[in-house]
């Protein structure tokens, strides 16, 4: 890993895996919180949906879709002073999930709130890939964790964006360092 290069940890919560993205958590390369919001989808209020079942939402609510992107937006671009590198200012994005849910957030970001073409994420990293090289199950970050005694971040809540994009950060501190 080049360790001059700082990473975004990303998580979002979508109505499926390919639907619109309504919760959205940026954690910074040394832990901070950048971003944590969303908006209330109607998907949250169907009491039969996996997603109103299992996703926490946490953070800033926004009192709509476009003010809950444009605000994520913002943030996200906004990290270009201190984690931007290369001829486009390239900022380099590791998704809980990304593909597809984290890349649907910057193609959704990008037709809907104005994220510029060559602002997306570049690299969009993945523990998943880290996990299966090393011969981890690659779906669990939470089990790699438990296996390696890594500390959760306080208050993990699985299916939360913060907690999710957390958790991102620490499973791939350990695996790269």
């Amino acid at each position: 890993m080049n360790k001059d290069k700082k990473i975004l940890f990303i998580d979002a919560e979508s109505a499926s895996l390919r639907g619109e993205i309504f919760a959205v958590a940026i954690v910074g390369h040394n832990g901070e919180v950048i971003f944590n919001g969303y908006y209330h989808h109607e998907v949250l209020a169907d009491p039969t949906s996996w997603v109103a079942q299992n996703v926490k939402i946490s953070g800033t609510e926004f009192a709509s879709r476009e003010e809950f992107l444009k605000a994520f937006v913002s943030a996200y671009e906004g990290c270009r002073e201190e984690y931007s590198f290369g001829e486009y200012n390239s900022l380099a994005v590791c998704g809980h999930m990304p593909a597809p849910v984290e890349a649907n957030l910057f193609q959704q970001s990008h037709k809907e709130a104005g994220l510029g073409e060559f602002a997306g994420p570049y690299h969009m990293l993945a523990t998943d890939t880290l996990l299966w090289v090393k011969g981890e199950p690659a779906n669990s970050e939470s089990g790699y964790a438990a296996k390696h005694g890594l500390t959760l971040p306080e208050g993990y809540i699985a299916h939360s964006a913060l907690s999710d994009a957390q958790l991102t950060r620490i499973v791939w501190m350990d695996l790269t360092k």
